[in-house]
């Protein structure tokens, strides 16, 4: 008799479960939530694997310079500094001058170098960014226990797409001479569907580069398993330019991008240093 009590209790409240599921509104019956736009567009400030907040695209902002920390931990120490930088990232939001800040991994752009961090962030102008290097409270508690920290400025010569949204300028910056180095940023997001394919091919075209002899140094820039970036510092313009558009492992890999492209948001910078890039050996 119990027995039979408890399977009644179970198949009544089955059958009320269904009826509350069968009443409910289904996804496309839902109403649509509006959500207002904000008074005045803000890029945020985002850790290892945040991301952005899109606004309009006539109020994009435009950054003056980038700057880059790289900062070098013993392995216990790595991880209290993306905790200070997420605990943190009201009062780093609130740094003048700054329109976006990005705490990433980093690699030699074929293997992680663990302990390894570098702090990329975009500035509206060379005051507000030199103002964050000498004084910013957040930039001293993550170098606090770094072994090594490099600071270097980056000013862009020729840009094309955006970073996050943001443009970078490329007004007031000289050409480059036939002997000063140049830098190389190349920024996108994956697409999963071509991850496998270009994670392959990504092997060899580093290992290609790294036999380039124009090439002084590069490093990989990792936000997120499919959002990263690379910086290479090459002797020439004509060094970058020759294993760009050369013969050789790059162009199997840039050819068929013209056609199908396998990453979106992408970002090309050449930029001029002014700083310690002893980090790109």
């Amino acid at each position: 008799m119990a027995v039979n009590r408890l399977g009644h209790r179970i198949r009544a409240r089955c059958r009320a479960v269904m009826a509350a599921r069968s009443a409910a509104p289904t996804p496309r019956s839902r109403p649509a939530v509006a959500i207002a736009a904000p008074e005045s567009p803000r890029t945020r400030c985002a850790g290892i694997c945040d991301h952005p907040t899109a606004v309009p695209s006539d109020d994009l902002p435009t950054a003056e310079l980038l700057t880059l920390h790289v900062m070098r931990y013993a392995a216990s120490s790595a991880p209290r500094a993306v905790w200070v930088a997420h605990r943190r990232g009201d009062k780093l939001r609130a740094t003048p001058g700054l329109l976006r800040a990005q705490l990433c991994a980093t690699s030699n752009t074929v293997l992680p170098t663990p302990g390894r961090l570098a702090l990329l962030c975009a500035w509206k102008d060379p005051a507000s960014a030199e103002c964050f290097l000498n004084t910013s409270p957040v930039l001293r508690w993550m170098t606090a226990d770094a072994q090594r920290t490099s600071h270097v400025t980056l000013k862009a010569m020729r840009a094309t797409g955006r970073w996050h949204g943001i443009a970078v300028a490329t007004d007031d910056c000289p050409p480059l001479t036939d002997v000063e180095p140049v830098l190389a940023f190349v920024h996108g997001r994956l697409r999963p569907r071509h991850a496998a394919r270009f994670f392959r091919t990504n092997v060899s075209v580093a290992r290609f580069a790294r036999r380039q002899p124009g090439l002084l140094g590069a490093i990989g820039i990792h936000e997120s398993p499919l959002r990263f970036a690379s910086l290479s510092r090459w002797r020439s313009l004509a060094a970058l330019q020759s294993y760009a558009y050369g013969p050789g492992a790059h162009q199997p890999v840039v050819q068929p991008y013209k056609q199908v492209p396998w990453a979106v948001d992408w970002c090309f910078l050449r930029l001029r240093a002014y700083g310690n890039t002893d980090f790109l050996r």
